[in-house]
């Protein structure tokens, strides 16, 4: 009879400069990949999981009043912490610690959305408010994220998923934070119809706003199609609404001006 294991991640949210019992956590690191050997919690008792990734961010920062703005110096990091986070080696193997360096991965993500978010932000007096509350929402879309990842993948055991999660995770590790620590306002997807998830998940993960380019390739294969009488001629707009229903912001395509009086007839 099967066995149903699950896999966990705590979230253990720091603030520097609050007192807190929370140990010296292993800060992310492209280079680095977490072991088994990192895994040194003790299993709490009756814990159906098969293992639990205790991560989180810490922040720290001043404030100082420059020709009348609010101009903040600021560290945000990732963090694993080796002694909350636990798993059981007779119910692990190499695709468990994929799955949960994957957690540690989605974390960083989030530091770098919030680091990005800070440097947006213009603040006013109340400082330590407002960067509080932008702390409390990253953790909430962070938790909503981390929770989301479990599900889909099943927890790892549904390996197409978890396969899909990893390559997610990887392009917006790798390319978008770059482009957004470079300082993008945008970020641009093309070509759009093959990528409809990569846009979601940018949008879903930054917040950031986001363009998908249907380019030539994809607006010449519908053209024809619909000219061959192989595709309704509605099938165009609708290739738009579903990269708008993706997460798209904004739409450039060679069919703008056709879509545009269409939407004005109806």
């Amino acid at each position: 009879m099967d066995k149903i294991i699950s896999i966990g991640c705590i979230l253990l949210l720091g603030f520097f400069g609050l007192a807190q019992e929370i140990e010296q956590g292993v800060p992310w690191s492209e280079d680095i990949r977490l072991a088994w050997a990192d895994f040194k919690g003790k299993v709490p008792p009756a814990e159906e999981s098969a293992a639990t990734t205790a991560s989180g961010i810490s922040y720290s920062y001043s404030a100082n009043l420059l020709h009348h703005e609010v101009h903040l110096d600021f560290e945000v990091n990732a963090y694993f912490y080796p002694n909350e986070s636990w798993y059981k080696p007779e119910l692990c193997n190499t695709n468990t610690l994929a799955h949960e360096q994957l957690h540690f991965d989605i974390t960083e993500i989030f530091a770098r959305k919030m680091r990005d978010k800070l440097r947006r932000t213009s603040f006013s007096d109340d400082v330590k408010a407002e960067v509080r509350k932008i702390y409390k929402d990253i953790l909430k879309e962070l938790q909503e994220c981390q929770e989301r990842y479990d599900w889909e993948t099943n927890f790892s055991r549904n390996r197409e998923k978890q396969l899909e999660w990893n390559l997610k995770i990887a392009e917006a590790l790798q390319e978008v934070a770059l482009d957004i620590n470079e300082g993008a306002d945008i970020v641009m997807v093309k070509p759009a119809m093959p990528y409809l998830d990569i846009i979601h998940s940018i949008k879903d993960s930054f917040q950031i706003p986001t363009f998908a380019y249907q380019v030539s390739g994809e607006y010449s294969m519908l053209k024809l199609s619909i000219s061959k009488g192989w595709l309704d001629s509605g099938v165009m707009l609708e290739s738009l609404i579903g990269i708008k229903r993706a997460g798209a912001d904004a739409i450039l395509t060679y069919a703008a001006k056709e879509i545009s009086k269409e939407i004005q007839n109806k």
